[in-house]
């Protein structure tokens, strides 16, 4: 299997053809970009979830 960098995934709104186009990039290149920018941490890192196990009678 072909290994891969580190992309960033990019997510851009064209609004006159109301569509979206998504972009892979280089995370070297986009980094000085996104610096200081708000963004959504990994929510998988983040989420801690804990399930209670169903109780049969």
């Amino acid at each position: 299997m072909a290994k891969h960098l580190p992309l960033f995934v990019v997510l851009t709104y064209i609004e006159d053809r109301q569509e979206f186009a998504v972009q892979a990039i280089d995370r070297a290149r986009l980094a000085p970009v996104v610096a200081g920018t708000l963004g959504q941490p990994d929510i998988k890192q983040d989420m801690t979830v804990k399930q209670d196990p169903i109780e049969r009678q």
